[in-house]
């Protein structure tokens, strides 16, 4: 009978030691699985850190943009307001200069008719 029993706790120490040595696999296993998974959270975290830099970085062009289109409307306002100056000083001058030529001629032929 006590040869029974210590096979019986042989066979118990047996399953034990092999329950222990799966434990030990397991916890391996979940270990290496954490390891990773830390990786792949460190990997992107550093992605994102990356793309909001990216993102600012647009940001600041766009706002650049946006203050270049505002500076060169109101560039082409100016530009416009002084055509539109340069203008009415041309029409002025034709116009003064048309009343000059019709002067000369009325002159020229008041000229002409008392001579």
């Amino acid at each position: 009978q006590i040869n029974a029993k210590k096979a019986v706790a042989d066979e118990r120490m047996a399953d034990l030691q092999r329950d222990i040595m799966l434990v030990d696999r397991r916890r391996a296993h979940i270990n290496a699985m954490e390891t990773h998974n830390d990786a792949k959270e460190r990997a992107i975290s550093q992605r994102e850190a990356s793309l909001m830099r990216t993102k600012r970085e647009l940001d600041e062009q766009a706002k650049a943009l946006d203050d270049a289109e505002r500076e060169i409307a109101g560039k082409e306002d100016r530009v416009a307001r002084w055509t539109d100056i340069l203008d009415r000083r041309e029409a002025t001058i034709a116009a003064r200069e048309a009343a000059m030529r019709r002067a000369q001629h009325a002159h020229d032929n008041a000229t002409a008719a008392a001579a």
